[in-house]
């Protein structure tokens, strides 16, 4: 049935479009978490890692098209004033990025932009995949686009995806047919005026300095449908967002009829960058609903102290702080750092006043050419996520939306180390080296939840990770492929070893898993 589907709506899109090189006019941001566009965010990190890009924010994305096309006109400028040469692996990541946003190049610079008023095009992802033990898998996933541009300020665009492997996913609880999902991943308008950015519609976000996975917004969570401001004020960035999140569905505990709460989501945030060698993010988000609930007008203002709004209402809704820094001390040398808090116990005069703190950190750092390694990187991160992070008293109120976690998607109680090397062996190949390491306690974020400090006759603490640990080493190689602008394939080896697979102690479990992925955009 899906290759039935493919060859309806692939093959005319083919035909229609001939070939030819179609700038996707009508679509203003690039997307986070996209396979598609993945390699763009890759590539302009490591242009940052090496000093160049810094005027495009590490803390918030997604970025604008015309964000990133107006910082590639800048390192042009600059290098023809300056005369710098770049190594030829910097030049490689630069003229393919600028290939890219050729046509928004052109625009800064008093010319027409090319490409339709209105656009439409396709990408398709084969993932072919097998695991030891198992039989080989093949799974298609293809994204349609639509979209229009009036003026040059006003965007409609959207991305739809059909996806066979979701439905694997335990996360998802959308519709399955036939083993197929069908699902809209962004749509919605853009006005881009200046500094000014107003958004209305589905999107994904990212939140975090992270290399990996940030601990705000993850690129892995499902998007969100909101209204988003973002206005820049020199090295100020000020970004606010109002969302509603997937229904909860509750049983009352007298037995009657199910219910469906709605649940929201609120959020601001602040970037200032201090030159080019320090970067600073601050964020407030909160999550709430429930019986009875609708949209609180206290959390749709971005200039409201969230936190302060729930105590003066008396609600009990989850708000979380955030903190980022990102410094780099020389040129190609970074090191960052994120905090979240979920709950903080300042006083310890009452039973509840004993609960543990609820926080995550993380802590990473990333090398380029070290020891004179033309194209290399070196990168580490350790991750702590504590027991009852993003968890709450009121299911409606956890940091979650359709299944999957919107912060961090290792969860609550567990730690990651992981260090890998990147390096380029050829203008078009890329090779990643990563090794993980990995304790899962038996804490979730859908864990029923419980106070055992409240009966707690001393101090209380908690084992961290708690209960049986799973323990995970992964050792994984990939090798990335840019056959052109539209073509790409990817070759991915992955080897597992988990203890206390599950949490249940003595299952050990190891397993090779070997990927071949081959990505075609059917427009530029």
């Amino acid at each position: 049935m899906f290759r039935r589907l493919l060859q309806i709506l692939v093959l005319p899109s083919l035909i229609l479009l001939g070939g030819s090189e179609i700038q996707a006019a009508g679509d203003p941001l690039v997307p986070v978490g996209d396979d598609s566009y993945e390699w763009v965010y890759d590539h302009i990190r490591s242009l940052q890692l090496r000093g160049y890009l810094l005027d495009l924010n590490p803390g918030a994305r997604p970025y604008l098209r015309r964000e990133i096309a107006r910082s590639l006109a800048e390192l042009e400028r600059q290098r023809d004033l300056s005369g710098s040469e770049l190594t030829q692996v910097e030049l490689r990541l630069l003229e393919r990025l600028s290939r890219e946003f050729a046509s928004e190049m052109r625009w800064l610079e008093g010319g027409r932009e090319q490409g339709w008023s209105h656009f439409y095009g396709a990408d398709f992802q084969g993932l072919l995949e097998f695991s030891e033990g198992e039989r080989a898998e093949l799974w298609e996933t293809l994204w349609l686009n639509a979209g229009a541009k009036f003026g040059r300020h006003l965007y409609l665009y959207g991305r739809f995806v059909f996806d066979r492997r979701l439905a694997q996913d335990t996360t998802y609880t959308g519709k399955v047919w036939r083993g197929l999902t069908a699902l809209t991943d962004r749509a919605g308008f853009c006005l881009a005026y200046g500094k000014l950015r107003l958004q209305m519609g589905r999107e994904r976000y990212v939140w975090g300095v992270s290399r990996i996975e940030s601990l705000v917004f993850s690129s892995e969570a499902f998007p969100i449908d909101q209204g988003h401001l973002d206005l820049t004020l020199g090295p100020l960035r000020f970004s606010s967002f109002a969302a509603s999140l997937s229904t909860e569905r509750i049983v009352p505990a007298n037995e009657g009829a199910t219910q469906y709460v709605n649940r929201y989501f609120s959020g601001h945030r602040v970037d200032l960058d201090i030159g080019n060698a320090l970067h600073v993010g601050l964020s407030e988000t909160v999550i709430y609903g429930g019986p009875g609930r609708s949209l609180e007008f206290y959390y749709l203002n971005p200039l409201v102290w969230y936190h302060v709004a729930q105590l003066n209402e008396n609600r009990d809704d989850n708000t979380f702080f955030a903190f980022d820094l990102l410094v780099r001390p020389l040129r190609g040398t970074e090191a960052y750092a994120e905090l979240l808090i979920d709950d903080y116990q300042v006083e310890d005069r009452l039973p509840e006043d004993k609960e543990p703190n609820h926080y995550a950190y993380l802590l990473g750092f990333a090398f380029a050419d070290p020891l004179g390694l033309n194209g290399w990187e070196m990168f580490g991160e350790y991750l702590r996520i504590t027991n009852w992070t993003y968890n709450q008293s009121c299911s409606w109120n956890r940091y979650q939306n359709r299944g999957r976690p919107i912060g961090n998607s290792l969860g609550p109680d567990g730690d990651r180390w992981e260090v890998g090397i990147e390096f380029w062996v050829h203008p078009r190949l890329e090779m990643t080296t990563v090794y993980t390491h990995l304790r899962s306690g038996e804490g979730r974020i859908n864990s029923l939840w419980e106070e055992p400090w409240l009966t707690s006759t001393g101090e209380y603490s908690e084992d961290f990770p708690s209960g049986v640990v799973e323990k995970t080493n992964n050792f994984s190689f990939a090798a990335h492929y840019y056959a052109d602008s539209r073509l790409q394939f990817k070759l991915g080896f992955n080897l597992h070893q988990i203890d206390n697979y599950n949490n249940q102690r003595g299952d050990n479990e190891r397993w090779l898993n070997l990927s071949l992925t081959g990505i075609y955009s059917f427009i530029n």
